[in-house]
């Protein structure tokens, strides 16, 4: 895959989160978030956008009727500490 390709992804990703967040979709949100991150260095988000994006998926796993496992979430490397 070219960075072109990770772009494109990236962006859809975050289009579809962001849709399912508004409509209070939380199951969906948290998927798209995960694929969006996924496609997504950690080094281009900045701290904000880490916090933004890591409270809403966990407030989405909380809410969410349908998410039984978030060890994706914990385990993402915007978590861990350079």
């Amino acid at each position: 895959m070219n960075g072109l390709d990770k772009i494109i992804y990236s962006t859809y990703f975050r289009s579809r989160a962001l849709y399912h967040l508004k409509r209070n979709e939380y199951a969906d949100y948290y998927q798209n978030s995960l694929q969006y991150l996924a496609y997504t260095n950690s080094s281009d988000l900045n701290e904000a956008e880490k916090l933004d994006i890591s409270t809403n998926m966990a407030v989405a796993i909380l809410i969410s009727q349908k998410i039984f496992n978030f060890s994706e979430l914990v385990s993402w490397i915007g978590f861990k500490e350079d």
